[in-house]
């Protein structure tokens, strides 16, 4: 342990560099309020990379007494983590290890210190059971997720009840209530120029995740995040190919009568019997799967394709939806429609209890209702 006496300026400096936070890799526990009181004070440690002595942790006899003071050669960290690299396992922890961790650290605090108000966005944060499972989303996966904007402030939007279950009309009904409440409270957000930007994050059945999608609009700046399961996480990975979306068939004709639009990302759809005389249009890739969208640029080349699909789909009566979709892409698909321009809607949902896929929302000149 060291000691050396810092000079009060050194931990000032240091203490700002580390936004107060523990800079071992993986902790950044806030170090200036206790977790159980709430109460403040310092609770941190200003902890040598290379000792302050020769015979210290990562010590040196030249090198020690020159960098004793050196504000590059300490660490803000919680007291667990001091002991951890200057106790019994200090072997572990070569100089090297704790310079990367501190340079991280600290380069972090600079990017988030530095954003103004064009680099901020707003989470709208959607979470609905989905059969028997409830959907969940962090707030800080979703912060992660949405750098380098920084998340400014959050609308939360539950409705994952336990005694409401998926493919009821109340759990329906709820739904599109709930999510028309939180996007209200974004439109008027925005319109007091309060945020400019929303970065979306939701877990739902499809047919609510159109109408969100739906009910926000494009108008306003923001896009829709994709939960993957391998890895689990919210972030965008960079590249990737555009999946080969295409449309099927070539000489689709919708008559003006009601016409098929089937969405077939995670998986394959198939049209339900009594469905079967409507023309359908199909817009797959190349190999339908779950986890498939991982980029930005996906989710663009999927939006293209959606507003050629709509284009065709112009002179039908009734777009009937059938998907297997993307959390993000059925939020962008509702995102991209326009309600005063296109056709009514009639969202299905997969629900065994009710003989298969049936429809469950109809989306209309902006407002969402129960189909059937």
């Amino acid at each position: 342990m060291s000691s050396t006496r810092i000079p009060a300026r050194t931990k000032i400096l240091l203490a700002g560099r580390a936004a107060g936070r523990c800079e071992y890799s993986g902790c950044n526990e806030e170090l200036t309020e206790d977790q159980l009181t709430r109460r403040t004070d310092h609770f941190g440690a200003f902890a040598h990379i290379v000792a302050d002595k020769p015979g210290g942790p990562r010590g040196d006899v030249v090198r020690s007494p020159q960098l004793a003071n050196d504000i590059d050669n300490l660490m803000l960290l919680c007291q667990k983590h001091h002991k951890l690299i200057d106790g019994a396992n200090w072997r572990n922890y070569s100089e090297s290890l704790l310079r990367e961790m501190k340079a991280e650290h600290e380069k972090r605090v600079r990017e988030l210190a530095s954003y103004q108000g064009e680099h901020r966005t707003h989470l709208l944060l959607v979470e609905g059971g989905i059969g028997a499972r409830a959907g969940w989303v962090s707030r800080e996966a979703a912060a992660r997720a949405a750098l380098p904007l920084y998340a400014q402030d959050k609308t939360s939007v539950a409705f994952s009840q336990s005694r409401i279950q998926d493919g009821e009309d109340l759990f329906w009904r709820t739904g599109v209530t709930e999510i028309e409440r939180g996007v209200a409270d974004v439109h008027r957000l925005f319109k007091e120029r309060k945020i400019g930007h929303v970065s979306v994050f939701a877990l739902a059945p499809i047919p609510l995740l159109i109408w969100l999608g739906y009910r926000l609009g494009d108008t306003y700046p923001g896009e829709a995040f994709q939960k993957r399961r391998t890895p689990d996480s919210w972030c965008w990975e960079a590249g990737g190919d555009d999946l080969g979306f295409h449309l099927a068939p070539d000489d689709f004709d919708p008559g003006t009568g009601p016409a098929i639009l089937a969405l077939d990302i995670s998986g394959p759809m198939s049209v339900p019997g009594h469905l079967r005389r409507l023309p359908v249009l199909r817009l797959g890739v190349s190999a339908p799967a779950l986890d498939i969208v991982r980029t930005r640029q996906q989710v663009e080349s999927f939006k293209h394709h959606v507003r050629l699909a709509m284009t065709r789909l112009g002179g039908c009566r009734e777009i009937l939806v059938i998907a297997a979709l993307p959390n993000s892409l059925a939020v962008e698909f509702g995102r991209v429609q326009l309600p005063k321009v296109h056709p009514p809607m009639v969202i299905y949902d997969r629900y065994e209890g009710r003989g298969g896929l049936s429809p469950v929302i109809t989306l209309h000149g902006g407002e969402a209702s129960l189909a059937g």
